[in-house]
């Protein structure tokens, strides 16, 4: 939308390729901090101006408890501004992945996450602080997007008059036994139980009808065992398939209600979460632990790809799978930093170096970019002497906003613990090597000291220990 609605406190900008206006909300003179955002999606074939004229009309509230809430509505990138093509097929019912193509779901799903991901970016708020509603198809992708594409919680998802999509709407009919049966037959990124969902219905809608629609849902809820998830559930009386002021009032109260949620125990692995929103680094250097899918080091192309969670302590189900790794198998804090997955889009595609025997030669590190809790790992091997590490004179990044560590071994006095196999799990790997050219998860690693703030800058090969030490 690049016309209609204007003022100090409305922006027009694109986001993965969509066409966004944005709206900062409250009575605030200034510029204020945006402190939440709600991304709405509109109905399918409508467009971001369905939320202005809401807007005008005075729907969302005004005051100075509305201050630093920012709305954001994308355009579809699709040509008819549907979010998804219906397939329209006979004998295709609401239950069927026939009626859809799964393809387009997925690709405005995807456009819709990297907005989020923007929007968080920007705007320097967590996930907790972002809000997913839609209307009609825009509720039915809000619903997908936080289960079938974000691998983390928002602050909450606000589906209003929509019915869910596959593969998420054919757990009611699938007859799946456990609830690893279900997240993987739906092929779930995330459905644990601090989400929260707020879901409207209109008692005479004919689109998606409100009883089945909701009975859809309890039988996605009830299957994952999160059914305290919903946090309001409301059928609007005499409403067809419609939004009502009625709903966004219900909605605002919601947003200002979820916004720093307790911790909160998961159903799946009896345990509770440290800071759902600690990456791993910060899980790790905060003493707690962090588990994600997959191997130790691992290289994802983008974060959105990593499956992780901070948790309190090693008392959790995750340990006990043989999927995951979790940074409590480490002994030692820093070496555990190693293990963090590494998003090749922030932490760049080379991961090793072999300098050989040559010496007085250097190789850089590219990093594009860097959050809070972030960490990239790289293995330097070297036979001409120990290798040094310096911020190159280039870079804009400030020395005290990161740390820079290593970790130096030789891989001939490496204890002589086994090489992690593939059977193992959190709790046995305590005792086994990442690889084969890595020392033991349960080494002994000794503080080598730190260079002064005089040596940052110049290329200085850190104190070490003498043979005696």
């Amino acid at each position: 939308m690049r016309g209609g609605l204007s003022g100090s406190n409305v922006r027009n900008y694109r986001s993965n390729d969509m066409d966004v206006q944005s709206i900062l909300l409250g009575n605030a003179t200034g510029n204020p901090r945006v402190r939440k955002v709600i991304v709405q999606l509109h109905g399918g074939g409508g467009s971001n101006e369905e939320w202005a004229r809401l807007y005008q009309l005075g729907w969302y509230g005004n005051g100075t408890n509305l201050t630093g809430i920012k709305l954001v509505n994308p355009n579809s990138a699709r040509s008819d501004r549907t979010w998804y093509q219906s397939t329209k097929a006979a004998g295709c019912g609401l239950n069927d992945s026939c009626g859809y193509d799964e393809v387009t779901i997925r690709d405005s799903a995807r456009r819709v996450a990297g907005l989020i991901q923007e929007e968080m970016r920007n705007n320097r708020i967590r996930a907790s602080d972002v809000y997913l509603a839609g209307f009609s198809q825009g509720a039915q992708l809000a619903t997908y997007v936080q289960m079938n594409v974000l691998r983390y919680s928002l602050g909450g998802v606000i589906p209003m008059a929509g019915y869910p999509l596959p593969p998420l709407n054919l757990i009611q009919n699938a007859g799946f036994t456990s609830v690893n049966e279900a997240v993987q037959g739906s092929n779930l990124t995330y459905w644990y139980n601090d989400m929260n969902f707020m879901i409207w219905v209109g008692q005479h809608d004919t689109i998606f009808p409100a009883a089945e629609t909701l009975a859809n849902y309890d039988a996605i809820f009830t299957t994952l065992g999160i059914q305290n998830t919903v946090r309001i559930q409301q059928t609007a009386p005499n409403v067809g398939h419609q939004m009502t002021e009625e709903m966004f009032t219900t909605m605002m109260g919601f947003v200002g209600a979820h916004g720093n949620r307790p911790n909160i125990t998961d159903p799946r692995v009896n345990n509770t979460f440290a800071n759902k929103n600690y990456k791993c680094g910060k899980c790790i250097q905060e003493g707690y632990n962090f588990c994600f899918k997959g191997n130790d080091s691992q290289a994802f192309d983008n974060e959105n790809d990593i499956i992780g969670t901070c948790f309190q302590d090693e008392n959790t189900d995750v340990m006990r799978d043989e999927q995951y790794t979790c940074s409590k198998s480490y002994a030692d804090r820093d070496y555990a930093l190693t293990f963090c997955p590494q998003p090749k889009s922030k932490c760049g595609s080379k991961q090793e170096v072999d300098f050989s025997n040559n010496v007085n030669v250097t190789e850089d590190f590219a990093i594009p970019q860097m959050d809070e809790g972030d960490v990239c790992t790289y293995k330097v091997k070297a036979r001409g002497g120990a290798p040094a590490f310096m911020l190159k004179n280039s870079t804009q990044t400030d020395c005290n906003d990161f740390e820079m560590k290593f970790v130096e071994f030789n891989e001939y006095n490496m204890n002589a613990s086994s090489v992690t196999d593939e059977n193992s799990n959190s709790y046995g790997r305590k005792t086994q090597r990442p690889s084969f050219d890595k020392p033991g998860r349960n080494a002994s690693i000794a503080d080598a000291g730190k260079q002064q703030d005089s040596d940052i800058g110049q290329q200085k090969a850190p104190a070490r220990r003498k043979a005696n030490g």
